[in-house]
């Protein structure tokens, strides 16, 4: 039984939420820009093309990841088992190349293991109704283990036989293939949510999924298929990843799950649900590479970074809530 009110109250909240993350994605844009004109006074090679081209090919893989964690997110739900699931994928691919499949084959492979992986956390949360943090990070355990299975524990050499997502360039050489999938992926999945059905209702599952369900919205369907998307970008990043690296193992994937959650989190995706842009995670990812980049053109202390790209993480949380606070 659809209850139009119900729906209807719902998009209201979701547009009014929208409207206080405009505020937060201007302030990211404004510090942005700050860090921007002070590293290039201090670095003539801050804004060359090629360290440019360097600082989105190495927030491509974090920013695909960021992508499908926030459809993830919008859902009201989480996954703590990307890194894991990362290397399981980057292993099962390896292996088929290893043994003499072509690349058809080994990255189909790797891109189906990414959906069922990504299907099987979506299945269990949505059915049971389980925490998915508690699921996730039970799973987390189980895809590591899988990745040492499959690899052996140990280094697998694709020995030069799958370069071209990793390492290949198109528009004259100018752009490496990972930016253009990472860019391309942004604006079709911001589009998908700013104008699509399924974007209106994954809005509605994580504001409120009581109003959602009474609104006539299948709710474990949502669940469920945003955990089996996020699981086809993470077998995408671990295809770009392995081909730019030409090797693989089961710690390849170490970190990009809080990477993922960190670089929503900071473009205003809420932990909650129902809240987020892709255009915000997109900036979020950027501002986190922007700070490395720039920390390390200025040559500062490794070990400073944490601290300033964990202080710039709790800000952003922090105005998060301040601007969703009644």
């Amino acid at each position: 039984m659809k209850l139009p009110f119900l729906k209807n109250q719902t998009s209201e909240n979701t547009a009014g939420r929208h409207n206080k993350l405009d505020l937060q994605t201007k302030i990211l844009l404004v510090t942005i820009v700050v860090i921007v004109i002070f590293t290039s006074i201090y670095s003539d090679n801050f804004l060359r093309f090629t360290n440019i081209v360097n600082l989105f090919q190495q927030i491509a893989f974090p920013g695909i990841l960021a992508l499908g964690m926030t459809l993830i997110l919008l859902a009201g739900s989480i996954d703590l088992s990307v890194g894991t699931m990362l290397s399981l994928c980057a292993c099962v691919s390896a292996q088929l190349f290893l043994k003499g499949h072509n690349a058809f084959i080994a990255v189909s492979a790797g891109l189906f293991t990414g959906l069922m992986c990504g299907s099987i956390n979506g299945f269990i949360i949505s059915k049971t109704k389980a925490t998915p943090f508690i699921i996730t990070l039970g799973l987390q355990g189980v895809y590591f283990g899988c990745a040492l299975l499959t690899s052996g524990a140990l280094n697998l050499s694709l020995r030069n036989q799958f370069g071209f997502l990793g390492k290949a360039r198109l528009f004259g050489g100018m752009i490496p293939v990972s930016i253009v999938i990472f860019i391309f992926l942004s604006i079709l999945l911001a589009l998908v949510l700013h104008y699509s059905k399924f974007g209106r209702r994954l809005y509605a599952v994580g504001d409120n999924p009581e109003a959602a369900y009474l609104a006539g919205i299948n709710v474990p369907l949502y669940k469920f298929l945003v955990h089996a998307i996020n699981g086809l970008f993470v077998a995408l990043v671990a295809l770009i990843l392995i081909s730019r690296l030409g090797m693989a193992n089961s710690n390849v994937g170490t970190g990009y799950d809080l990477q993922a959650i960190a670089a929503a989190v900071v473009g205003g995706v809420s932990l909650s649900g129902g809240k987020g842009k892709i255009l915000g995670a997109f900036i979020g990812v950027s501002l986190i590479g922007l700070i490395s980049n720039a920390l390390n053109i200025l040559q500062v202390p490794p070990f400073i970074h944490y601290v300033v790209t964990g202080v710039v993480i709790v800000a952003a949380v922090i105005l998060s809530h301040v601007g969703t606070k009644e």
